[in-house]
């Protein structure tokens, strides 16, 4: 097993969700370096805090504010992998969905992903891997 201590920076996106929370405490608990990006400033610090790592707070879920923050996240070296956690539900019948709301969900989930998906080439030089996370509800 590699030693995550001497390894490049693990990023997680959409850290201050209860999925990339996990990941960021697992990562943590084996020595590895990290860098979070999430939206939420306040449970951004009390979490980069709390595990001593690097923190980007994100203006937005568009492609391109993504794709800019990762690729700033890496500018002082490759990241030994980034994960994707940012991801939201709307639980709404199509009916009573608005055309703004369908919009928001399309930008957290698949635009963001989308500006990782970008990034990753310039981001991920020594292999590592990008992982794009999803919930139960994915499947539904």
């Amino acid at each position: 097993m590699q030693d995550l201590v001497t390894c490049d920076p693990f990023i997680i996106l959409g850290a201050t969700g209860a999925t990339g929370q996990q990941l960021a405490r697992d990562l943590h608990a084996r020595g590895a370096k990290l860098r979070l990006l999430a939206r939420d400033e306040a449970k951004l610090d009390e979490l980069a805090l709390s595990l001593g790592a690097d923190r980007t707070v994100l203006a937005g879920a568009d492609a391109v504010t993504i794709r800019d923050a990762l690729l700033t996240a890496c500018a002082d070296g490759p990241a030994a992998g980034v994960a994707h956690c940012i991801g939201s539900l709307l639980l709404k019948p199509a009916k009573r969905t608005t055309v703004e709301e369908w919009h928001e969900v399309i930008e957290t989930n698949l635009s963001s992903a989308f500006g990782v998906t970008m990034a990753a080439a310039d981001c991920i030089k020594n292999g590592g891997s990008v992982v794009f996370c999803s919930s139960v509800a994915a499947s539904l």
